[in-house]
């Protein structure tokens, strides 16, 4: 399935960056739909319909996940440990953008089946650039169909 409208959970609990993030959408005027959680623990529960996002219609199902590694009580890697052990959602294109270059946060993540790995950008500019990129491959890049009761369990 080619997507032509995007829904992006980013889970970021760096509230500087999240209005980057949004000012970036803004800027290239994109249609996109993204939500945003605080930590990886949310991220799992906006997945699985839980709690707060158990409307489907107010928090659709993503086709596309943006992890930090570094948040409260489960970061990106755990996100991403997650997604390994639950097939269903296994397949949403996730990628991780964090501060950390370390060489091993990078390699476990790909490891973890991660997308992409990137830095946070440090300027408006920057942002724009990046999600532009990525944005612009995601809109034309195959990706599944999301589950069919769109919930991970």
């Amino acid at each position: 399935m080619q997507l032509k409208s995007l829904t992006v959970l980013h889970a970021e609990d760096d509230s500087n960056d999240v209005l980057l993030l949004k000012r970036a959408v803004a800027k290239l005027g994109l249609t996109h739909r993204f939500f945003y959680v605080g930590n990886g623990e949310e991220a799992i529960h906006y997945l699985r319909a839980e709690g707060e996002f158990s409307d489907r219609v107010k928090f659709p199902f993503p086709n596309m996940l943006i992890v930090d590694l570094k948040m409260p009580k489960k970061g990106g890697l755990d996100v991403l440990q997650w997604l390994s052990t639950h097939d269903e959602c296994g397949v949403i294109p996730t990628m991780v953008l964090t501060s950390s270059a370390q060489p091993d946060d990078i390699k476990r993540s790909y490891q973890l089946a991660a997308c992409g790995y990137f830095t946070k950008p440090s300027n408006l500019a920057e942002w724009n650039q990046l999600f532009d990129v990525i944005l612009a491959y995601w809109r034309v890049a195959h990706v599944p169909e999301p589950p069919p009761k769109s919930i991970c369990r």
